[in-house]
């Protein structure tokens, strides 16, 4: 299947639109369509639905994403790999993990690793855990790091840390006086809480439940970055 033709459906769908995903590419945007188009005759169906001039991605256009994406990845790090290989660093680690991690303990870690792996090249690929799972099959990664539970049988997991729930408050609010808060202390106060789907999210509705309380969420988010 023509490479080119993957990189093209790729940059449609992270640019929103044709016209930008052939500015990316270097590309005309007619170049850009025969690409598209010629990918969809390969595979036997569309992957666009084409209304009113707008382009908005068929379902099976985005699980042939979901499946082809780590490959183009993998493809794209293949001048790494040889430079790696002509340099005789013939030691790599793949991580993969979320952005959370990858913006606070990845950092850190890879800190300390090089300090005594000077000779590892390492990769980190930022995937969301629905990602994770799916690209675990194809032999993409040598460790993930995770929030736990994570079950796949790809995976080995190893709980190598524990951390507390915060509840970050503005300065000056009443409850910044106690050294530890409970859920009965929420009750009432307007929160800033993840999506239901988020991993944390349903042990802490089952807290608020236990106690009684509906929380009053202001806004929701899928976003663990501050």
């Amino acid at each position: 299947m023509n490479v080119k033709r993957l990189q093209a459906f790729r940059a449609v769908i992270e640019a929103g639109s044709i016209t930008e995903a052939a500015n990316y590419l270097c590309l005309t945007q007619p170049g850009v369509s025969r690409h598209i188009s010629a990918l969809e005759d390969d595979l036997g169906f569309l992957l666009f639905s084409r209304t009113k001039g707008r382009l908005r991605l068929t379902d099976r256009g985005k699980n042939f994403f979901e499946a082809v994406e780590p490959l183009l990845i993998g493809i794209e790090k293949l001048p790494s790999i040889a430079n790696d290989i002509r340099l005789d660093r013939h030691s790599h680690l793949r991580l993969g993990t979320g952005q959370f991690i990858a913006h606070g303990l990845v950092p850190w870690a890879l800190e300390r690793f090089s300090e005594s792996h000077f000779e590892t090249a390492v990769s980190v690929t930022v995937v969301s855990r629905r990602e994770l799972v799916h690209w675990a099959d194809g032999d993409f990664f040598d460790l993930a790091l995770v929030a736990l539970p994570l079950d796949h049988h790809r995976f080995e997991n190893k709980k190598f840390t524990r951390f507390s729930v915060v509840v970050a408050l503005p300065s000056g609010h009443p409850l910044s006086q106690k050294k530890t808060l409970n859920a009965t202390d929420l009750a009432g106060e307007n929160l800033i809480s993840l999506a239901p789907s988020e991993i944390f999210q349903p042990a802490i509705m089952t807290r608020f439940q236990e106690n009684g309380i509906e929380p009053m969420t202001k806004i929701q988010t899928t976003s663990m970055l501050g």
